[in-house]
């Protein structure tokens, strides 16, 4: 005997699409570097290892590579070229107006930074970018990383015009 009240709810699903391949052909040039070498805004690729691993050499927009043991990043294979152009102005438009407030009290070698990456996040990029799901922020334990890279990303169009392609 079946019955209408015996059906489960089917669960919406999110796909997120993959523009991995759309970013690795704007990769111009990898540097070696070390995770303390990263800043805001720098787009990088490391090795990973850690629990539950779902991508381990992930492509991502750094927002602050050493907040309470982890590296706070978005990852990138969820993002458009549009939407990656958008966030890397939002982050180094960021740090460059903490340097200008604090640029008297900087000491030679201090490095400026978002502050808090997660309310960074949610305050600052969510708002603007309602596309980008859950997963795109992403959070890496700083003793799993390995063989840093920073990338030369070629950045097409970087203008009003790409910003406008954004869809909110």
């Amino acid at each position: 005997m079946s019955s209408n009240f015996a059906k489960k709810k089917k669960k919406k699903k999110t796909s997120t699409k993959d523009f991995s391949r759309q970013h690795e052909k704007n990769i111009e040039k990898k540097i070696k570097t070390t995770l303390g070498k990263l800043t805001p805004g720098m787009i990088a690729r490391f090795n990973y290892r850690g629990k539950d691993v779902h991508e381990p050499r992930p492509l991502v927009l750094i927002l602050n590579p050493r907040w309470k043991n982890h590296c706070h990043a978005i990852a990138l294979r969820v993002l458009t070229e549009a939407e990656l152009i958008q966030l890397a102005k939002m982050v180094k438009l960021s740090v460059g107006q903490k340097i200008a407030k604090k640029v008297k009290f900087l000491r030679l070698g201090t490095k400026a930074d978002i502050g808090n990456p997660e309310r960074f996040y949610k305050q600052k990029i969510k708002p603007y970018m309602r596309r980008i799901d859950e997963n795109a922020y992403r959070t890496y334990n700083t003793r799993g990383i390995s063989n840093v890279n920073i990338i030369d990303y070629r950045f097409k169009d970087m203008d009003l015009r790409t910003s406008k392609k954004i869809k909110k």
